[in-house]
């Protein structure tokens, strides 16, 4: 598989785990695995308080846990953003309908964005090739 994703009735820190070798095996040998641990989430902003220590000690029980591996890593590399997932509240059909009304009036002006229509990566490729598309040269 690629990675799970928990539900929000478990209560957890960890929103998912991407199993990175497998989404890009042609970057790792077979003696190499790479896990994305996500960690926080809109209903665990305390977590931007945590220490790396504190974060990286989350993640590396969530991976004991399930996979019990016999070596520890040999490197862990740890980023924060804060606000990388939009959140699709009740604002946000209002918001949609708002740009979906003005941005025709805008001459050449096209808005690809994670906010709008998905927030994966393949969603954003797919409207930005859309948008390229619909450009008047």
């Amino acid at each position: 598989g690629f990675g799970y994703l928990k539900p929000s009735s478990e209560n957890s820190v960890i929103k998912g785990v991407l199993f990175e070798h497998n989404i890009f095996p042609q970057k790792y040998t077979e003696d190499h695995l790479l896990f994305r641990v996500m960690i926080g989430g809109m209903h665990n902003p305390h977590v931007l308080d945590c220490s790396k220590k504190k974060l990286e000690d989350i993640a590396l029980a969530e991976i004991h846990e399930l996979f019990k591996p016999e070596i520890s890593p040999f490197d862990i590399f740890m980023t924060s953003w804060p606000k990388a997932i939009p959140q699709y509240d009740q604002k946000y059909s209002q918001s949609l309908k708002v740009i979906n009304e003005h941005l025709p009036k805008l001459s050449n002006i096209h808005i690809v964005a994670n906010y709008l229509n998905g927030i994966s990566f393949n969603d954003c490729v797919e409207n930005a090739s859309k948008a390229a598309q619909s450009v008047q040269l």
